[in-house]
């Protein structure tokens, strides 16, 4: 018999049965503006997975967002130049989490 699926838990502080379709009003209050740069995205994130694990969260999916298309289409940029932007990315996120 297949073993029962382990669900996810995103970065977030909200228990997952408490987790509706439509956000309560309690949720809504407690929603950042969507970060409008790579600082505050991986700040936020940061922020979340600490709430998430302060409220008793133990497996955490952080998802990062991709580079900008203009410098992933750049033929200037290689693909190390992603890799050492999306470790600079996890790097700063686990300082973030670590420093709360």
């Amino acid at each position: 018999a297949p073993s029962p699926a382990i669900p996810r838990a995103s970065a977030s502080a909200t228990p997952p049965a408490a987790s509706p379709s439509s956000p309560s009003a309690a949720d809504t209050a407690a929603l950042a503006p969507p970060p409008t740069t790579f600082y505050q995205a991986v700040s936020q994130a940061a922020e979340a997975a600490r709430e998430a694990v302060a409220g008793g969260r133990c497996r955490l999916e952080v998802e990062f967002p991709p580079l900008p298309q203009a410098q992933l289409d750049s033929t200037a940029v290689s693909a190390y130049d992603v890799f050492e932007a999306n470790v600079r990315l996890a790097v700063d996120f686990g300082k973030g989490v670590a420093k709360g």
